[in-house]
C-alpha cells in the first residue's frame, strides 16, 4: 500500500471510531436517570407535554392536570415554562433509582391569588361598562403572563426526592403528588382554598 492510500484508510478509521465513540457515549448518557428527569423538565419549559409524557412511567401528564386539548393551553404552558432543577444525589438499582433534586419555579399560589384578585377588580371596573367578556379575558391573559415576569414573584425551592423505574431499557419519571406539587409550588394548595 502506498503512503496516499494509508492516510486515507488511516483516516476513515479514525472517523469511525470518533462515530462510534460519539454512540456510545450518547447511549451511556440516555441510560442515566437524571436524563430522563432533565429530558421531562425540558419538555415542560418549552410546553411540549405530550413529548414529556414520554419521559414518565405511565406516559402521560394527566397528573399535572395537562390536557392537549384544554381550552387555556397557553396559560397552562406559563406554569412549567420558568421549571429549574439541581440534582443533588442519584441512588440507582438495577430497575429503579430515587434521585434527590432540588425544584424550583414561580410561586403559582401567589401568582393565581394576585390573577383572581384582579379579575375580581376588572369585573367591578367594567360593571356598568360597555367592556366585551373577549376584551376582560384578553386584559386577564396579559395580566396572568406578566406575573411570570414581575419583581414580586419569587420562586420557590423545593427539595424532593424523584422515582424512576426502567421501562423497557428506559428511565422513566414516576409522577406522584410530591413532584406536581414542586413543580408546581402553591397551585393545589391554593386549588384546595378555593374547592373547600
Amino acid at each position: 500500500m502506498d503512503k496516499k492510500t494509508k492516510m486515507i484508510v488511516y483516516a476513515v478509521a479514525a472517523v469511525i471510531l470518533i462515530i462510534l465513540v460519539v454512540v456510545c457515549a450518547a447511549k451511556i448518557k440516555a441510560s442515566k436517570p437524571a436524563t430522563a428527569l432533565n429530558n421531562l423538565v425540558k419538555e415542560l419549559n418549552n410546553g411540549n407535554f405530550k413529548k414529556a409524557g414520554e419521559y414518565c412511567a405511565d406516559n402521560t401528564m394527566d397528573l399535572f392536570g395537562v390536557d392537549e386539548n384544554i381550552e387555556d393551553l397557553e396559560m397552562v404552558k406559563l406554569y412549567y415554562k420558568n421549571i429549574d432543577i439541581k440534582v443533588n444525589k442519584v441512588t440507582k438499582s438495577k430497575d429503579t433509582a430515587v434521585i434527590n433534586v432540588e425544584i424550583s419555579n414561580k410561586d403559582l399560589g401567589k401568582i393565581l391569588n394576585n390573577y383572581m384578585n384582579k379579575a375580581k377588580e376588572l369585573a367591578l371596573e367594567n360593571l356598568n361598562k360597555k367592556v366585551t367578556t373577549k376584551d376582560m379575558e384578553n386584559q386577564l391573559l396579559q395580566y396572568f403572563k406578566s406575573q411570570f415576569e414581575a419583581e414580586g414573584i419569587e420562586n420557590v425551592t423545593t427539595t424532593v426526592d424523584v422515582v424512576l423505574n426502567k421501562v423497557d431499557g428506559k428511565w422513566k419519571v414516576v409522577v406522584d403528588s410530591n413532584l406536581r406539587n414542586a413543580f408546581l409550588p402553591g397551585l393545589y394548595s391554593l386549588s384546595n382554598v378555593f374547592a373547600g
